[in-house]
């Protein structure tokens, strides 16, 4: 099939970048996408925007615009489709661009494959949120249904996980914790969420050069350190110094 340009416009006030795509994983022919899209590229005031295709990816078509209610910046899209049929999308809202100031984690529902959106739910609210990520378990035999969140906060690991379709959201423990609550304080960043078929849940995230995991065989319930997959020296290879936990300054490419 021919490459398809899903979204296109002359101004540079309606650029995209940051792009997300999920393909619902019962009904291949439904796909969203969901990037970051410019209001005002001079001044970095942006919005999320999605587009919605029914035959597997032929055309595309705009989605409803997202509610904003105390926001006014949303940046950093990621998706997941439940065993329903819902696609999630989590976003990371904040206010006063081009300052940016981060307000918190938001979540939006979408039971018409992407055509509209539900109002955002603010699970969780910190100025140290960042790097959010979502996956759903769509056929283990005890979890089925279940989205789990992940993102990075001040040096901890977030997680918040919903078993009620995107009713309510909660965090870890057998009695959960409230939405949001850190699952992982060894000041790894950048995490990734992702679930196999039997349930298992890993998060991988960034310390240092290590790429250190976490897993969880009950649901999200706790979570496990397990040997580090990967060691990356990244200055070596980028040509970079390393700048506290979550920053990187450049030295050979400070023109890019």
């Amino acid at each position: 099939m021919a490459n398809t340009q899903v979204t296109f416009d002359g101004n540079p006030n309606n650029a995209r970048c940051e792009s997300s795509i999920a393909i619902n994983p019962n009904d291949s022919m439904q796909i969203v996408s969901a990037s970051k899209k410019f209001n005002n590229i001079q001044t970095y005031d942006f919005t999320l925007a999605t587009e919605y295709s029914i035959d597997g990816g032929q055309s595309w078509q705009d989605s409803a615009a997202l509610a904003m209610p105390g926001f006014t910046v949303m940046t950093d899209p990621t998706m997941a489709w439940d065993d329903e049929g819902n696609i999630y999308l989590v976003g990371l809202a904040g206010k006063n661009p081009p300052t940016w100031d981060t307000i918190g984690i938001v979540i939006y529902k979408s039971s018409d494959g992407g055509k509209t959106w539900s109002a955002p739910d603010m699970i969780h609210q910190s100025t140290g949120d960042d790097k959010q990520w979502c996956a759903a378990d769509i056929s283990s035999p005890a979890y089925t249904g279940r989205v789990y969140a992940v993102w990075d906060d001040n040096g901890s690991i977030d997680f918040a996980r919903t078993k009620d379709h995107g009713a309510t959201w909660v965090g870890a423990g057998a009695v959960p914790q409230a939405a949001g609550s850190p699952i992982i304080s060894d000041g790894s960043v950048y995490p990734e969420i992702d679930v196999s078929d039997d349930g298992t849940i890993y998060i991988v995230s960034l310390l240092g050069n290590d790429i250190v995991l976490h897993v969880s065989t009950d649901g999200g319930d706790t979570f496990n350190g397990a040997a580090s997959p990967a060691t990356v020296n990244f200055p070596s290879i980028l040509g970079l110094t390393r700048d506290g936990p979550a920053e990187y300054v450049p030295r050979a490419f400070d023109r890019l």
